[in-house]
Order: structure tokens, then C-alpha cells, then sequence
């Protein structure tokens, strides 16, 4: 389900839309762990979600995968300038729901919040989409609840996929061993 923002930011996603519909290139960047470099995918970089994502939207989309395994969102502050805003990018989604759930939950908020706030105060700013990925079955929410919640404090697109994807299940549309081999990692279906 995707929650359109207000303001600014959603107009740079409108404006990303319209450019992808006319055919224009645009750079895609993503930035998260080893859910976004593409873990469970089979060759990772070029089967996982970010991937196929990017080949889904057309020719004209030039993807930069700033997925790296193990990281939370304290550490991609670190290298969100030189891995995701030196690329310019039109558009960046931030995948971190995850491996934020380990961070000390003082920290998840405030590191994930600095991610955001780097990509709106750049340069150039980007349009910016939180993605709420959890767990197989859902759990543990609390890294996503933030995030979305910070999302919505900025005015961002977000898509909260464990709850999406639990009301699937729920309606026997899905399943999550479906998705997920192992509890972490949503295989490359």
C-alpha cells in the first residue's frame, strides 16, 4: 500500500513518475542491507527486489544499489554521500526495517531520521521512499513503526510490505513461506 506524502517531497516523486512516463532516464538509488543488495536472489545484484524493480520501471533507469549485508541505518549515514548522493539520484528508497530492529532503539530512530534528512538537504534533492520490510511473519515491527512514522513526518511515499503482506496471508492470498525460505531474507518470487 503506498501512502502518498504532502508537500515538497511528494512533488519530487510526482515529478519522477512523470519523467519515468515520458520516457526520460532517471537514477535509482536504494540503500539498506542485505535485503537490498539482494541476499536470497540468485546472482544477487541482478535478481534481488532492487534489480528488479529498476528493469520493471524501463531501459531508461540506471540503478545504484547501495545495499550493503549487515548494515542498519547508523552506518549507511556514514556512507550515504559517497555510495548514494554522489550518484545524483532521482529517486532513493531506504530499506532498513530489518536490521534496524538490533539497533539500541535510541538509535534507530535518530540514525534513520539523519538518513532522511541527508537526502532532503542535499544538493539536489532526491524523492524519497521509505520501504517497511520485516521479518517473515510480520515481526518485530518496532524499526518499521518508526520509520513509517518518520516518513509521514516528512511527507515521504512509504510502503509498509509486512503489513501488506500480512493482510495477504490473512485473506489466504499468500503465503509467507511462499516469500521467505528462511525467516530474514525475502527470496528473488
Amino acid at each position: 500500500m503506498l501512502l502518498p506524502g504532502t508537500g515538497q517531497a511528494d512533488t519530487r516523486l510526482q515529478v519522477v513518475m512523470q519523467r519515468l512516463q515520458a520516457g526520460e532516464p532517471i537514477t535509482l538509488a536504494t540503500v539498506g542491507g542485505s535485503i537490498t543488495t539482494g541476499y536470497a536472489a540468485q546472482p544477487p545484484r541482478e535478481q534481488g527486489w532492487a534489480a528488479l524493480l529498476a528493469r520493471s520501471l524501463g531501459p531508461q533507469v540506471k540503478l545504484v544499489n547501495a545495499g550493503l549485508s549487515g548494515t542498519d541505518s547508523a552506518a549507511a549515514v556514514q556512507r550515504l554521500q559517497t555510495q548514494v548522493l554522489d550518484a545524483a539520484p532521482d529517486l532513493v528508497i531506504v530499506e532498513f526495517g530489518v536490521n534496524d530492529q538490533w539497533l539500541d532503539p535510541a538509535v534507530r530512530s535518530s540514525s534513520y531520521e539523519a538518513i532522511l534528512r541527508k537526502l532532503l538537504g542535499a544538493r539536489k534533492p532526491p524523492a524519497v521512499v521509505v520501504l517497511g520490510l520485516t521479518q517473515q511473519g510480520n515481526q518485530p515491527r518496532d524499526a518499521v513503526d518508526v520509520q513509517l512514522k518518520l516518513a509521514a513526518h516528512y511527507g515521504l511515499a512509504s510502503l509498509d510490505f509486512g503489513r501488506w503482506m500480512q493482510a495477504r496471508v490473512d485473506a489466504g492470498q499468500d503465503r509467507w513461506s511462499a516469500l521467505y525460505d528462511e525467516p530474514v531474507h525475502p527470496n528473488a518470487t
